[in-house]
């Protein structure tokens, strides 16, 4: 397994910097766990059977994922933390740091049907636009949105559920590719989404 962290700030923090992770193959864990600070750090064509789980109680800073696994995916979200105390001071610690970040996270190489990015500042991410799409847990309770009565299993709906879910208020998700059944509706319920000014 590749597991950075956990570590506990800011007396025991884990800062790992200026360094390239290239062509690694993973059998089990491959994580980011809270309380690590990752700084211009490369991670390029990885390859595990688990997706690369980053938690988003981390401070990242230009950090890049990119490559075609083969395998796996990406996933960035928070920690499912017991202990409510450590969950805020972390919490805290990732909040003061993000104002001096201009890009948290670089991931518009990276191609995987399975890549979900919650939890993260919009403005502080690069993602490729022909994939991946933005969404925001506020479309629902649009008019607009309730208008066009997606059903429960579209695209759109189950990405405003993963961000429900992890009490976030906006993500980035890969759109499914042309050879999954649901490509087709995914991309046309893009189309109304864009006509109803909700998608921009």
């Amino acid at each position: 397994r590749l597991l950075i962290g956990p570590g506990t700030p800011p007396d025991a923090l884990v800062h790992v910097s200026r360094c390239k992770f290239r062509d690694c193959s993973v059998a089990g864990e491959f994580r980011v766990a809270p309380g690590v600070v990752l700084e211009d750090v490369i991670f390029d064509r990885m390859s595990s059977r688990d997706s690369f789980t980053i938690n988003t109680q981390v401070i990242l800073k230009n950090v890049v994922v990119c490559g075609a696994p083969k395998f796996g995916g990406l996933w960035v979200k928070p920690a499912d933390l017991a202990d409510s105390m450590r969950r805020s001071a972390l919490q805290d610690w990732v909040d003061s740091a993000r104002d001096g970040i201009d890009l948290m996270l670089d991931f518009s190489g990276f191609e995987a049907e399975e890549t979900e990015v919650i939890g993260l500042p919009l403005s502080k991410l690069k993602w490729n636009h022909d994939k991946h799409v933005p969404v925001k847990l506020g479309w629902k309770d649009l008019d607009e949105w309730k208008r066009l009565n997606f059903p429960l299993t579209s695209f759109w709906s189950l990405s405003i559920r993963r961000l429900q879910s992890f009490h976030a208020s906006e993500g980035v998700f890969a759109l499914p590719s042309p050879s999954n059944r649901k490509y087709a509706q995914a991309m046309d319920e893009m189309s109304r989404l864009i006509e109803s000014g909700i998608l921009l």
